[in-house]
């Protein structure tokens, strides 16, 4: 009963955010749902793109794995875009805040208090699963000038197929995680991992703690 009521709801804005992202005959599938408790900044037609079999895309329309506050936030800049490949579920309290530009593989699943900041690239394959509070950011957000120059600029995110990020890690600008692999509790990842297949990735910094494994959800 509660899952109904939020849909219902959620109708308004996800009819909303539905026309301004699509054409017609392409919004009035809600393939985009938003929740009610989700604010919207900008949006504008092609910022979310379906690839493949169109499947759903939700944000903050079913309940994370502990209690948290539910209000998200998602905005697209003008060149702003976001690319799903099937299935992809943002929990509630996402925020969610596209400049570049996003590739989804097939069942992306955060929990709550997904924080997406990207200025530049994020990629991530299939079947990719988020604990809460974790953070995926390919940018600084302000800019650091010396001798008159900009010295920090974004740099893209990679992250492989099956991957468990757990809660809390943070996954910082020049990322890569290589397939089937885990990044343990609280882990900040900064550094190039992306030819470490079946590893557990953990500590601050980062480092290779465990090989040769795998994990299921």
């Amino acid at each position: 009963m509660k899952k109904i009521v939020r849909y219902f709801l959620s109708l308004p804005k996800t009819l909303y955010a539905n026309l301004k992202m699509f054409d017609i005959p392409t919004a009035i599938k809600l393939p985009v749902w938003i929740s009610y408790k989700t604010k919207i900044g900008s949006l504008h037609k092609g910022c979310i793109s379906l690839e493949g079999e169109i499947k759903k895309v939700t944000f903050g329309m079913y309940d994370g794995s502990f209690f948290c506050n539910d209000v998200g936030y998602l905005n697209f800049s003008e060149n702003g875009k976001l690319i799903v490949k099937g299935r992809a579920d943002f929990g509630p309290g996402s925020t969610v805040n596209i400049t570049g530009r996003v590739i989804l593989g097939n069942n992306f699943s955060a929990n709550f208090g997904f924080a997406l900041s990207c200025e530049n690239s994020v990629e991530a394959g299939d079947n990719v699963l988020l604990g809460w509070d974790v953070s995926i950011i390919d940018g600084d957000g302000h800019n650091i000038i010396k001798d008159g120059l900009k010295i920090n600029s974004p740099r893209k995110i990679v992250i492989g197929n099956h991957v468990w990020l757990c809660a809390k890690s943070s996954i910082l600008k020049g990322a890569r995680i290589g397939d089937d692999c885990v990044v343990g509790y609280g882990t900040i990842v900064s550094k190039n991992f992306e030819s470490k297949n079946h590893c557990i990735i953990g500590g601050n910094p980062a480092r290779v703690v465990k090989e040769n494994c795998s994990w299921e959800k």
